[in-house]
């Protein structure tokens, strides 16, 4: 059995010497820190494994690698991994739903500049990033708009999803 997200953080926290720091909000944003939320940079990330699937140990180990890259060039980083909803306890939209909400607390609750923020993703989590982008833009039904005052800093987009559908066509 695989173990989820928070079990996979609280294992990392542990093996290198770190405070856990969860956040859930009344707005049903869940996720955690991996750095401090002080930092510089702050750069959301959504995991991949199409709705439906946890990340894994070895994805965890992989953007603290990419942060203490950073660091070691002067670019200060904290990382908001957002704990989005799986299916079956919630179909999409509910996960763009909270990565918009991820955004809002780190614009509107924390108080940080877009210009300071930067989205990640990868695979179904890449999907996410484009969504939160476009709702930006062009505000979803049903999801509370998001404006921000200047563009965020940037976006990463591992092997991005982009189309829900599945014909082979690229």
């Amino acid at each position: 059995m695989f173990k989820s997200y928070d079990q996979l953080y609280l294992h990392y926290c542990q093996k290198n010497g770190l405070r856990p720091h969860f956040v859930s909000t009344s707005r049903g944003l869940k996720g955690f820190w991996i750095g401090s939320p002080s930092a510089r940079y702050i750069v959301i990330n959504f995991h991949g494994g199409g709705f439906a699937m946890d990340a894994t140990a070895p994805y965890l180990d992989f953007w603290p690698r990419i942060q203490k890259s950073l660091a070691s060039a002067d670019i200060e980083t904290a990382w908001f991994h957002c704990t989005y909803t799986l299916t079956p306890h919630a179909a999409y939209p509910t996960q763009f739903e909270e990565a918009v909400e991820a955004l809002r607390y780190i614009v509107e609750d924390l108080g940080r500049s877009p210009s300071q923020i930067l989205l990640a993703g990868d695979s179904a989590g890449a999907n996410l990033c484009l969504a939160v982008l476009s709702h930006l833009t062009h505000p979803s039904d049903g999801v509370p708009e998001l404006i921000i005052k200047e563009p965020i800093r940037g976006v990463i987009l591992m092997s991005p999803w982009v189309s829900f559908h599945h014909t082979g066509r690229v």
